[in-house]
């Protein structure tokens, strides 16, 4: 456990071989667990937990996030999930987010003379609505044991932040062709794009809402 980090009652802080029991912490068979919610501070030998001035949730399902993409494996992508503050609270994700691609479905075999034998068809590739190093604003579809399933299927959902995968320099959005094109390069880039697109204040106030 890194000293600063946030943990909540019960989650395991440390050893009573590596540190004494400090504030707000308890020890059973000589683990030591936290016993509020708060961050860690490691002091004078001590482990202690420092409660914060606001209420702790976790993400849930229904709730809009931000992330960033990660990883675009082949049928899912990874996203890293952002806490998000508010006035009187703090949300915080105890796991990383997915999107879950879908794959088309192969058009029907035809044939093309009689008696022959119908051609396959290739699976169509899946469509990406973003790609690795997207911010993303996304709703919470599920909360599965492993990561929180995400959807950018609604109209607020979608690319928030973004740079070209060709040089590296961000991305303006085009309305006009509703694309994202690059500053330097001119290269379009195919998104899902938010109509919150590099408007933070837009945004904040659409967290604001949970």
């Amino acid at each position: 456990m890194q000293e600063n980090m946030l943990v909540m009652p019960g989650d395991k802080i440390a050893t009573e071989e590596e540190f004494l029991p400090g504030s707000n912490t308890y020890a059973e068979d000589g683990i030591i667990y936290a016993a509020t919610t708060g961050r860690v501070k490691i002091a004078d030998g001590k482990a202690t937990v420092q409660t914060v001035a606001r209420d702790i949730e976790k993400i849930n399902r229904g709730m809009y996030i931000v992330g960033e993409v990660t990883d675009n494996m082949r049928s899912v992508m990874f996203v890293d999930i952002d806490t998000i503050y508010t006035k009187s609270k703090e949300f915080i994700a105890i796991k990383d987010g997915k999107i879950i691609i879908e794959r088309q479905r192969p058009k029907p075999a035809f044939r093309e003379r009689r008696g022959e034998a119908p051609r396959p068809e290739r699976p169509q590739a899946p469509e990406k609505d973003c790609g690795v190093g997207d911010i993303i604003l996304a709703k919470v579809q599920y909360n599965d044991p492993d990561a929180y399933t995400l959807t950018l299927d609604d109209s607020d959902s979608g690319v928030i932040h973004s740079v070209c995968d060709r040089c590296g320099s961000e991305l303006e959005y085009n309305s006009k062709e509703n694309v994202l094109i690059c500053k330097e390069c001119k290269y379009n880039q195919p998104r899902k794009i938010s109509p919150h697109y590099n408007n933070a204040k837009s945004v904040e106030k659409l967290l604001l809402m949970t």
